[in-house]
């Protein structure tokens, strides 16, 4: 519909810029129905492999919690047994939060240096 309203746009109009606009403007449209196409397959193979891994589903369930960051996150860590604790991962991920209290002060929480080195 849109394609058919743009080609009326194009068609009506005498000055040549208007119609490199437009030309140009479809040509946008296109590229971006192409990604979004690209897009849509690619979630369909992730969806595809997710189904065959048991805690994908368990990770799915989480309100929130998306297709494309449970794929993201299994393909980071691996097989989540190969650790025997949740804390191993969440320090791979660099998320062990530590608070330091010197004396009577109360510290702030940081970040340490941790995780996967970029």
């Amino acid at each position: 519909m849109m394609r058919c309203h743009l080609y009326m746009l194009t068609t009506s109009f005498v000055s040549p810029s208007r119609g490199r606009f437009y030309h140009k403007l479809n040509a946008c449209l296109d590229e971006i129905a192409f990604y979004q196409k690209q897009i849509e397959q690619t979630e369909a193979a992730m969806a595809d492999i997710l189904a065959g891994i048991d805690i994908a589903g368990n990770l799915l369930s989480i309100p929130g919690i998306g297709l494309v960051t449970v794929a993201s996150f299994l393909g980071e860590i691996g097989d989540p047994q190969n650790y025997e604790h949740w804390k191993q991962i969440q320090k791979f991920a660099g998320l062990n939060l530590s608070e330091q209290i010197p004396g009577r002060r109360t510290g702030k929480a940081r970040y340490p240096n941790a995780g996967e080195p970029n």
